[in-house]
């Protein structure tokens, strides 16, 4: 991106009511997209788009938006020019979120590789878990690290990668959550987590949560 030719162009829409509209445009092609809200790494591209306009060595972007991440890297080349590479992460925010407050994240991994992540306000969760009764032999699945205050409780901030072999019950005891009287944000974490698990029980995928 040199100060002459200018070969892309971003352009923001500022937020009124926590949305945002971006722009990147370049000679041969144009992205926009609209985002619900956005946060403060929106500083880290400014930078990031000063550095690429000096030839300088930029830094990833990765902008937490929703309903998705949005990774832009920006890389210097010869003749004043600049490659602006950008990737979505396949990440879905579910539930209205919270500023400050706790979040619960879940994800499919493969091959050490995140494929599929779903964010949430914990008070969702909370909410859904609560609606598991224990069993003639006490608390399983999920409800039994969740009401011991072990598991992504007690590895937090770092992931805890939910055992295979339990897999097949936590997906099945997810299933059974009664949804009735369920709002529209617990429906769509249900129905979020429900789906995830079902594609790690039929890829062979693991899950991990984490707490932050």
């Amino acid at each position: 991106m040199g100060s002459a030719t200018r070969p892309v162009t971003v352009v923001f829409d500022p937020p009124s009511t926590g949305g945002i509209t971006m722009q990147l445009t370049t000679p041969e092609d144009s992205f926009g997209d609209n985002f619900s809200h956005i946060y403060p790494t929106l500083e880290d591209l400014c930078a990031a788009l000063w550095e690429a306009d000096r030839q300088i060595s930029t830094r990833t972007v990765v902008f937490l938006l929703e309903p998705a991440e949005l990774e832009l890297r920006i890389l210097p080349l010869p003749e004043n020019k600049s490659e602006l590479s950008i990737r979505v992460n396949l990440t879905a925010v579910v539930g209205i979120r919270f500023e400050g407050e706790p979040e619960l994240t879940i994800e499919l991994v493969r091959d050490g590789q995140v494929e599929q992540r779903i964010r949430m306000w914990i008070g969702w969760f909370d909410w859904l878990i609560g609606r598991i009764s224990p069993g003639p032999s006490g608390w399983t699945g999920l409800a039994l690290p969740y009401h011991l205050d072990e598991g992504w409780q007690e590895t937090s901030p770092r992931p805890w990668l939910l055992p295979d072999n339990g897999l097949a019950e936590v997906r099945n005891q997810w299933a059974a959550i009664s949804t009735d009287g369920c709002g529209t944000d617990e429906l769509a974490v249900h129905g979020a987590v429900l789906r995830l698990l079902e594609e790690a029980q039929r890829t062979g995928a693991g899950v991990q949560l984490t707490y932050s």
